[in-house]
């Protein structure tokens, strides 16, 4: 049976990872344990532009595994970006079995606005499921309400639901087996 690891990479609330580990079960039929694993972030900081380079953490975390039947979810609080776009809410090492979320630009307090646990926790799981299924081989989705949806903005990651199309589900499928997939 596979098996999902959420660590972090610097400092991660504790709420969103437990609760990621609740909910991904749920989604993906993986065992999920919240490892106390902080990866550095240093070797990915990019000074210029105060934030930390996704792909090369996720480099980091290939060190890490994942082991064979084995998923890596790292979660961070750092802004995350890639040379060719301003920010990314995560990123995932295609069909490895790895990905990346940062709650950074997930925080409504980002924008401007009060502190809302709730919202966070949904946002991250949206963003969760997005990346994971990105490590599964998943490509972007046309159906806005999909999990796989692109999202350029908080209001795109808001637009989506926290689950998959039919055409996603029946793809993740393969990758995940035991899963609900609930649509």
């Amino acid at each position: 049976m596979s098996h999902l690891r959420v660590v972090t990479f610097g400092e991660a609330d504790q709420g969103v990872l437990y609760y990621l580990a609740s909910v991904l079960y749920d989604h993906t039929g993986m065992e999920c344990a919240v490892e106390d694993l902080r990866l550095g972030l240093s070797e990915a900081y990019l000074p210029t532009r105060h934030q930390h380079h996704s792909t090369k953490l996720l480099e980091s975390l290939k060190v890490r595994g994942p082991n064979p039947g084995e998923w890596l979810l790292a979660v961070t609080e750092a802004d995350l970006c890639i040379p060719v776009l301003t920010f990314v809410f995560g990123e995932a090492a295609f069909d490895q079995r790895m990905a990346i979320v940062s709650l950074h630009r997930l925080r409504a307090p980002f924008y401007g606005l009060p502190e809302d646990p709730d919202l966070l926790l949904r946002r991250s799981e949206k963003e969760a499921l997005h990346e994971l299924g990105h490590a599964a081989g998943l490509v972007h989705c046309r159906d806005y309400a999909c999990a796989m949806a692109f999202s350029n903005s908080v209001e795109q990651v808001d637009l989506k639901e926290t689950a998959f199309c039919d055409a996603c589900r029946t793809q993740l499928l393969t990758k995940w087996p035991r899963a609900t997939l609930k649509g």
